[in-house]
Order: C-alpha cells, then sequence, then structure tokens
C-alpha cells in the first residue's frame, strides 16, 4: 500500500456534552446517547465492509469506550495514545459551558500563549501537542487507521496538516460521532481531505440566521473530459449520461437535505452550467453566471490526457513554480488563487442567507485555500480537498466571530479501493 488512510472520529456524545458542562481532559463517560451513536456508527461501517489496520485512541473514557465499541466490529488492535487526549482546560474543567464562558476571552481576542483556564493549555501547547500526535502516527507502516479522539485537538490536527496558522477564522465542525477521512498519499507526498460528516445534518453550530452565511460549493457532474481522463481546464465538454443523472439527483438530495437556497451562481462553462441548470429546476431559481467561477486556464495541455501532457510537456516547470503559466500560455496557480480570493471577497458581501456556487474542481480548492489563508508556494504542493463529481463543501461564515466553518465534505462518499 503507498498510501496512509486515516479516519479521524470524534468519541459520542458524553456526559459532559449533555450536561453543558466544559470537558477539557475531565474524564466524563459516554451518555446513553452517546454509545447509541457510537453503535448505529459500528452497524454503518461493518455494511460498508470497512477495515483498519489499528485503533488509535485517547485513553479519556468517552474516546477509549467509543473506541472499543468500534474495535469489537473489526477485530483488530486497540492503541491507547495519551498524545490524543482534548486541550486541558484548567479551572475550568467541570464548570458549566455558559458559566466558563463569562470568565474566558474570546477565541481569535487573546495571544496564542493564552492558558485557558489559568492553568490550562495554550493554542500554542495545543498545537504543539497534536503536532506530536501527528507525528506519532507515522511509526506505524502504511495501511488503514482509525483514531478515536476531540474537537480541539482534531481541529489544530487539521490545521497543520494543511498548513494554516490563523485557527481562529476557521473551523472543522465535527459534532458527536462526526469523522473525517484522510489520506497521505507516499507517492507524491500530500495530504487529501476525503470526506468530511458531522452527523448533525444542517445544524449548524452558533448559529445567527440573520447574520450569518451558508455556502455550498458543489463540482460540476461527470463530463465527457472526465470520462476520458483529460486534463480540461477551460476546454469545453459536456455532461455524460451518467453526469445528466448526477445533477438532477444532485438537486433532489440537496432539497431533501433541507437547503432553501436565495441565489445559485455557476461558471459559464457547460459541464458546471448545465448541472447547475438541472439543481436551479429543482428549486424553482434561476441560475446567475460568474466568469471568474471558471476552471484554471491550463493553456496548451487543455483537453489532453496524462500521456499526452507527459510526451508534449516533459519538464513542467508549473509544477514547482506557482508564478509561472500552466501549459505554457494558461494561468498560473497563483492567479487562480487570486481569482478565488476575489470570489471570496464578494461572497463575504453577499446579504445574510443561503448560496450555492457550482464550479470546479481546481477552483474550489483555490477558494477552500484563500478562506485558510493557504497561499501558493514554491517547491511546495499543497493539501488538497477532493471534489468528486457533484461532491461539496458545505461552509458557513459567522459574522460576528469572523469565522468560517466547514461543516461537510462529500457526505456520505463512499470510501475509494
Amino acid at each position: 500500500m503507498s498510501r496512509y488512510e486515516f479516519t479521524f472520529l470524534r468519541h459520542g456524545e458524553s456526559v459532559g456534552n449533555r450536561d453543558g458542562l466544559v470537558q477539557g481532559q475531565h474524564d466524563f463517560p459516554l451518555s446513553p446517547e452517546g454509545e447509541r451513536q457510537i453503535e448505529q456508527l459500528r452497524a454503518e461501517w461493518r455494511s460498508e465492509s470497512r477495515r483498519f489496520d489499528a485503533v488509535i485512541t485517547s485513553p479519556l473514557q468517552r474516546a477509549r469506550q467509543s473506541a472499543e465499541i468500534l474495535q469489537s466490529a473489526f477485530q483488530t488492535a486497540l492503541h491507547l495514545e495519551p498524545l490524543w487526549m482534548e486541550r486541558h482546560r484548567g479551572r475550568m474543567q467541570g464548570s458549566p459551558r455558559q458559566e466558563a464562558h463569562k470568565h474566558e476571552p474570546a477565541p481569535g481576542t487573546v495571544s496564542q500563549f493564552f492558558r485557558y483556564g489559568d492553568t490550562g493549555e495554550s493554542d500554542w501547547q495545543l498545537s504543539l501537542r497534536a503536532g506530536r500526535a501527528l507525528q506519532s502516527l507515522f511509526v506505524h507502516p502504511p495501511g488503514r487507521y482509525l483514531v478515536v479522539s476531540h474537537g480541539g485537538i482534531l481541529n489544530k490536527l487539521l490545521h497543520l496538516i494543511f498548513g494554516f496558522k490563523d485557527g481562529h477564522r476557521f473551523y472543522f465542525h465535527l459534532s458527536n460521532a462526526g469523522s473525517c477521512e484522510i489520506e497521505y498519499n507516499l507517492e507524491d507526498h500530500r495530504w487529501y481531505l476525503r470526506s468530511m460528516d458531522a452527523r448533525q445534518g444542517r445544524k449548524q453550530p452558533y448559529s445567527n440566521p440573520a447574520e450569518d452565511l451558508r455556502v455550498v460549493l458543489l463540482r460540476h457532474a461527470e463530463s465527457e473530459g472526465n470520462r476520458q481522463r483529460q486534463f480540461q481546464g477551460q476546454a469545453e465538454t459536456p455532461l455524460t449520461e451518467s453526469g445528466r443523472h448526477q445533477a438532477a439527483d444532485a438537486g433532489q438530495r440537496l432539497l431533501a437535505q433541507g437547503y432553501q437556497f436565495d441565489r445559485i451562481t455557476t461558471s459559464p462553462q457547460e459541464r458546471a452550467h448545465h448541472t447547475a441548470l438541472a439543481i436551479g429546476e429543482r428549486f424553482g431559481l434561476p441560475v446567475h453566471q460568474d466568469e471568474r467561477l471558471k476552471e484554471i486556464d491550463k493553456g496548451r495541455m487543455a483537453g489532453m490526457n496524462g500521456e499526452q501532457i507527459d510526451a508534449r510537456f516533459p519538464t513542467r516547470t508549473d509544477r514547482r513554480n506557482p508564478y509561472l503559466p500552466v501549459g505554457e500560455t494558461g494561468e498560473s496557480w497563483f492567479e487562480l488563487y487570486l481569482r478565488a480570493g476575489e470570489v471570496v471577497h464578494s461572497l463575504v458581501s453577499c446579504p445574510p442567507g443561503e448560496y450555492l456556487y457550482v464550479s470546479h474542481g481546481a477552483f474550489l480548492n483555490s477558494v477552500l485555500c484563500s478562506i485558510l489563508g493557504i497561499v501558493p508556494q514554491p517547491s511546495s504542493r499543497p493539501s488538497l480537498f477532493h471534489f468528486g463529481n457533484t461532491g461539496y463543501a458545505d461552509l458557513a461564515f459567522h459574522q460576528s466571530l469572523d469565522r468560517w466553518t466547514l461543516m461537510t465534505l462529500n457526505p456520505g462518499a463512499s470510501r475509494e479501493e
């Protein structure tokens, strides 16, 4: 196996969660509801024939009990690792959450060295421990691993993986029994976030509909270029028959999940535009085109497959230099990043509401990188967010907190063998 596949899971509901307490490293067990959540997850994973080479868990009861319930289905080794414990919250541990918040400054208003609860861990300390936890995973050989831990440290882990520092501006929402699937490929040494499932449907943390934005970034359905494994760029290829069904199903799925879009905006390229039209028909909404949502211009490479590109462009300098045009005459990756940044700025200027953007894989990755503050750098290849055809990311922007939250990515996506 030439890759690591990690499933990072937040424990089921604990007694502390249920009672609205600050937990930190206070050792609360699972509540009956938490046991039910994990048992339901175990049944789902067994029906999908999932397997893991090992289960790694925080030793805190709420995580360890979750891991033990799941391990019973996979009959694999269980490793207790204290590095995966939740942030120590000092003197606030065990206190009612609402009362504790009165005595602590809001996130993002204090130094990264501020120790929560007077004696707890600072953001800096938690980041360092998350880094040590990440490093500890690589003592294991390549394979599939389940890591059961806690929301705070898992967020720090993802911040490190994706290479951004201002964690207060972006939050990966993992509710109780929520998980994300992420791959580290040993051939190109890149991380790929495959999916993220918050397991609370459309429930939004810190929700204030009067001022918050809800944004869905959706990739187009399968095109003829996808089917032929072309690097399409801005070359025009129509949807396949399967793609047309995917587009209609995507609209039905979003409608069934309770979305109520105020506006649908799409790239004018055929494969994205026709996907948006199918979704718009389900919602009874017109579709607005925006030239900025086009895929990266791949110049003379557009429309070629991998073999053709390798033959015509044997030394591609744009792979390591983000300022050089792709395919000799196209956009640079840095230009794409700037174009995506313009869209983000326009987006946060919209009135509160729900918005759907239909576009392309590389462009949608650049939008997320822009939100996260991950700038293309020379001689480095950033981690990627995986968007399958009609795969989508669901985000919230909380105006009062000046913070983005990633709710889900490709929810319910099947695992790739």
